[in-house]
């Protein structure tokens, strides 16, 4: 089982990194907010997932010392119907929706024929002219070819040195300057706060109201209800912060300072929560603010990292995320040994934190900038 899990996140992992940066490279400037608001289908999904949980598990479990697999299918029939949807949706990408290297990463690393290939290419789908030439294009200037050349043939071991030395190459992009070496450090802490805060709330704040007299409702049905609700209302919260960018003066750090702080609010308010419908609205309410600031970071951290080294960064900003949620545990763990209380009023003390790491971020990608 753990092995599958791990097969399972890897490969998520690896999508997660690279979806935002291909998708943002292809979008025109002045509609970058619509990274913001794809995040809607986070929401759309994790809706999906608690719908088939809510029809498969609370009929199809038990919760006996003695649970043999034909009284337990319930978890697994989720499995079979989830991996069907991946599976389908990936052969959709690979036979259907097939898509190129963008064109900024493909002159990025010198490969100006491909990218002049790949914006004609564009322009002809979207019945667009495009007065752009080859030589135009290369009149710009070449750019120093370090990076790893897919086009090349390499034996397995060779790959992974090319492999690595780009990926260090991509590195010291990242930290090139005073300006960028602030702008990554602040966002990998961003993201490993967010991880920890985020799994030791929704791991361990049903405990904490256990402890504390309140009933979310125990049952299976009940837990499944809530979550299918509380994901549908998150679906809106990056539609909000999406439109929130927009407005004059606000812009992506400003809508991540108000998401951090109201989903920080929300949460603490959580924390009076007993019964099964307080469960449901003050969940709800959680993943609509939590997905503002979520959605927002998830489309910011790529739009302020130099276009060579985007993904290498993403996966970076997520490596920390994920090492920082697997201590949630831990935190939880020694925040007992002091009181039940302190886990939770920590977290939610670091998710307010999140506000002010945004607002020393130097850049603001709605406007023109040099890195």
């Amino acid at each position: 089982y753990t092995i599958f899990m791990f097969l399972s996140t890897l490969a998520a992992g690896g999508n997660l990194a690279t979806d935002v940066a291909v998708f943002m490279e292809f979008l025109p400037s002045k509609y970058q907010y619509l990274n913001t608001a794809m995040a809607l289908w986070w929401g759309v999904g994790q809706t999906i997932a608690s719908l088939i949980s809510w029809a498969f598990i609370p009929n199809n479990s038990c919760s006996e010392a003695f649970c043999p697999s034909v009284e337990n299918r319930g978890w697994r029939y989720c499995w079979y119907v989830n991996s069907g949807i991946v599976l389908g949706a990936a052969l959709l990408r690979l036979v259907v929706l097939k898509l190129g290297e963008t064109p900024k990463f493909l002159v990025s690393t010198g490969r100006d024929e491909e990218a002049f290939e790949a914006i004609m290419r564009v322009a002809q789908e979207n019945n667009r002219e495009c007065s752009l030439t080859l030589d135009q294009l290369k009149e710009c200037g070449e750019i120093e070819h370090t990076y790893f050349d897919s086009t090349k043939a390499v034996d397995f071991t060779s790959g992974l040195k090319e492999l690595w030395s780009s990926s260090l190459v991509n590195v010291k992009i990242l930290f090139s300057s005073r300006i960028v070496t602030r702008s990554t450090v602040l966002i990998i802490i961003s993201w490993a706060f967010i991880g920890i805060a985020y799994d030791v709330f929704y791991n361990f704040l049903y405990i904490y109201i256990a402890s504390h007299g309140g009933d979310t409702g125990s049952t299976p049905y009940y837990v499944y209800r809530n979550s299918t609700i509380a994901n549908f209302v998150g679906i809106f919260g990056p539609i909000f912060g999406g439109w929130l960018i927009l407005v004059p003066k606000v812009g992506r750090r400003g809508t991540m300072i108000f998401g951090a702080l109201s989903a920080m609010a929300i949460l603490f308010g959580y924390t009076t929560v007993r019964t099964p419908a307080g469960d449901a609205g003050f969940g709800s309410a959680t993943y609509f603010f939590m997905n503002i600031y979520y959605a927002c970071l998830y489309a910011y951290t790529p739009e302020v990292f130099p276009t060579k080294a985007r993904a290498t960064g993403v996966a970076l900003c997520l490596v920390a995320s994920r090492v920082a949620g697997a201590f949630a545990p831990v935190t939880y763990w020694y925040g007992q040994q002091s009181g039940s209380s302190v886990p939770i009023w920590v977290c939610g003390g670091i998710i307010g934190s999140l506000s002010l790491l945004t607002f020393f971020m130097p850049f603001e990608p709605s406007k023109k900038r040099t890195v």
